[in-house]
């Protein structure tokens, strides 16, 4: 979320953060929005304005889309249509789906994306996780990955 609230800051425009993991919604989770109306239910009804379902965030210049309340099968073909009606409204759209290898979505997003960030996390992310996430975009089409070093608790 820090990345996002930077980036929100840095750009003076608003960032839509999405939570694309509608079979786990860790984030809508710590974000209190369980059960709300997102991603999945966006994807399901092109009829709902996007707008419909973001709720706000105490960053500046940052809203949340959601995972939704559609747990089921997510439909791929329409990734790249709600991707254009989402950059319609926010000039800038996070997507943030966990595990590279736990999400489809990951990967079938990934050719649609300007950059894919891959986080590792200081003395819990293996190297072969890191060659496996990076061995899956490559294969997805994903023209850029950057990766993210991160700290854990333990060695702050």
């Amino acid at each position: 979320m820090a990345l996002v609230k930077s980036l929100g800051e840095d750009l003076k425009q608003t960032v839509l953060l999405v939570d694309i993991a509608p079979l786990n919604p860790e984030l809508t989770g710590l974000l209190g929005c369980d059960g709300c109306l997102g991603f999945s239910d966006l994807l399901l009804d092109e009829n709902l304005a996007v707008e419909s379902a973001v709720m706000p965030t105490s960053g500046e210049n940052v809203s949340f889309l959601p995972a939704g309340r559609e747990t089921g099968g997510v439909p791929m073909q329409a990734l790249s249509r709600f991707l254009e009606r989402a950059l319609a409204t926010f000039p800038c759209v996070v997507f943030y789906g966990g595990a590279i290898q736990d999400n489809p979505v990951n990967l079938a997003l990934a050719p649609l994306t300007g950059l894919v960030l891959v986080f590792a996390v200081d003395h819990q992310t293996r190297k072969k996780e890191i060659e496996k996430a990076q061995q899956m975009l490559r294969f997805s089409g994903a023209e850029r990955v950057g990766l993210v070093l991160t700290a854990s608790e333990a060695t702050r």
